[in-house]
C-alpha cells in the first residue's frame, strides 16, 4: 500500500473570508463612535486649556493696569473719544498671550505694498476678517472646533457685556464697556462668565441664552460650551445646565446677568 501525503489547505475559503470581513466591520462600527467621542473630548480639553491661558493673560493685564479690565471695544462708534478703528480687549490681552502684533507691535503688512507701521494700531482694514487671514489654530485664541482662519471675533472667543455698570449692550455714547472697567466692581468673580465661545465679537443676549441663534454659542462642544470665569477658572458646561442656571436679572443693565449659579 502506497502512502499518500495529505494535501494541506493554504488559504481561506470564501465563507471564512466573508466571516472575517463581517467581524472587522462589526468591530469598526462599535469602535468608531467611541473614537469620535474621544476625539471630541480631546478638542474640548484643548479648548478649556486655551481659556485658562487667556484667563492668565487677563490676570497679568490686571496686575499691570491697577486692577482694571481693558475696554471691550473702544472704537469711536461706541466711544466718541475712542479709537477710529476697532480696538479693545484683543489688542490689550494679545501681547500677554504671545500675540504682540495685536497691540500693533511687529504687525504684519496690510498688503498692496503698504509698509508696516508699528507706531499705530491698524484699523478696520487690519482687523476685518475679509482682509486678513489670522491663522489662530496654533494660538490660545484658536478653538480646535473653529475655522483656523477666523478673525479674533466672529465664531470664536468673546467677552461678556456684563462686567461693568451699566451692564449689557447699552445705548449711550460712550458705552460702559468701551472704557477701562474696574475688576473690583465684579461682586462674584467665581460666578461671573467672562469669556466663552460666541457667534459675534461680544458675549451677550441674555434673553436668548440656550436658543439656536444666540450669540452665546452652547453647541460647539458635545452639546455644550466652554466658559472662562472672571476668577480665572474654566470648564465645560452642558447647554441645558447653562440655560437652567444662568442669571437673568429683572434689570437688563444689572451685572448679575450672565452669572452662573
Amino acid at each position: 500500500m502506497t502512502n499518500r501525503k495529505k494535501s494541506r489547505r493554504t488559504g481561506f475559503t470564501l465563507i471564512e473570508l466573508l466571516v472575517v470581513v463581517a467581524i472587522i466591520a462589526l468591530l469598526a462600527s462599535l469602535l468608531l463612535p467611541a473614537l469620535r467621542t474621544a476625539r471630541a473630548k480631546s478638542r474640548t480639553t484643548k479648548c478649556v486649556a486655551n481659556l485658562r491661558q487667556i484667563g492668565l493673560g487677563f490676570q497679568m493685564y490686571l496686575d499691570d493696569h491697577h486692577g482694571f479690565l481693558p475696554p471691550l471695544n473702544a472704537a469711536s462708534s461706541y466711544n466718541a473719544a475712542g479709537t477710529a478703528g476697532a480696538y479693545g480687549m484683543w489688542n490689550c490681552i494679545g501681547p500677554y498671550t504671545g500675540l504682540r502684533q495685536w497691540a500693533g507691535l511687529n504687525p504684519p503688512p496690510l498688503g498692496n505694498n503698504e509698509p508696516e507701521d508699528p507706531t499705530r494700531i491698524k484699523s478696520s482694514a487690519y482687523w476685518g476678517k475679509w482682509k486678513q487671514k489670522y491663522g489662530l489654530k496654533n494660538t490660545v485664541w484658536g478653538c480646535p472646533e473653529n475655522d483656523p482662519n477666523e478673525c479674533p471675533w466672529g465664531a470664536t472667543y468673546a467677552e461678556s457685556l456684563y462686567l461693568q455698570t451699566p451692564g449689557g449692550w447699552g445705548g449711550a455714547n460712550p458705552r460702559a464697556w468701551s472704557v477701562p472697567r474696574p475688576f473690583g466692581a465684579i461682586a462674584r468673580p467665581a460666578n461671573a462668565i467672562h469669556v466663552a465661545e460666541a457667534t459675534d465679537w461680544h458675549l451677550g443676549g441674555i434673553a436668548n441664552v440656550g436658543n439656536v441663534g444666540s450669540v452665546f454659542d452652547l453647541t460647539k462642544h458635545q452639546n455644550g460650551g466652554n466658559i472662562l470665569f472672571t476668577d480665572g477658572h474654566a470648564g465645560w458646561y452642558s447647554s441645558g445646565y447653562v440655560s437652567n442656571n444662568i442669571v437673568r436679572d429683572a434689570s437688563a443693565t444689572s451685572m448679575n446677568n450672565f452669572n452662573l449659579r
